[in-house]
């Protein structure tokens, strides 16, 4: 059986082509965020486990309130208990780099997509194709060009994004910068 769209085969070669010919800027890239992880992590791991967890329940107790601090302390208490902490620490340290990457990158470009009506017909109907995309079917591609831990920081940047995106009613980019004209109405 012969494909009529030899899709895979056009994507296989698209990025051994990106990966034999970037002349290493993938790799500079993977190593300056992998370089922000680390950091990160050691930062965290050098907090004693005491101080983050009083820091939660305090954060906790004033956002939402005493039920939820004594979750947070419980949670904690659990995640030391199983041994779990140091690797609480990496996922925090990656959940932590995601949202420096995506502010760093998402806030400029929103405004210039704002302000710009080209930037914005290019933006949107890419991060609407993107959505409608799982955040696996990256993947495969995606680890060959940047390597797995860069990879698994993208897809928690995605579900970050998605998760924030998708909350409440939804709101023009316009209307959430504060920049759309206003309505006098009738």
């Amino acid at each position: 059986m012969s494909e009529a769209l030899p899709l895979g085969e056009w994507v296989d070669r698209g990025v051994k082509f990106i990966v034999d010919n970037d002349g290493g800027t993938l790799e500079r890239l993977g190593s300056g965020i992998g370089t922000l992880t680390e950091g990160l992590e050691l930062g965290l791991e050098a907090i004693p486990m005491p101080v983050i967890t009083a820091l939660l329940v305090f954060v906790g107790f004033w956002r939402v309130g005493w039920k939820f601090s004594l979750f947070c302390l419980a949670c904690c208490y659990v995640i030391d208990a199983t041994g779990f902490w140091p690797q609480t620490m990496v996922t925090l340290a990656l959940i932590m780099a995601a949202t420096v990457i995506s502010l760093v990158l998402g806030l400029p470009l929103g405004i210039w997509a704002a302000r710009s009506d080209r930037v914005a017909a290019v933006v949107r109907p890419t991060l609407d194709f993107m959505q409608t995309i799982p955040a696996f079917v990256y993947l495969i591609p995606a680890a060959m060009m940047f390597g797995l831990r860069l990879v698994l920081l993208a897809i928690m940047l995605d579900r970050i994004t998605e998760t924030f995106g998708a909350q409440g009613k939804r709101q023009s980019l316009r209307d959430k910068l504060g920049l759309a004209p206003k309505d006098n109405g009738p």
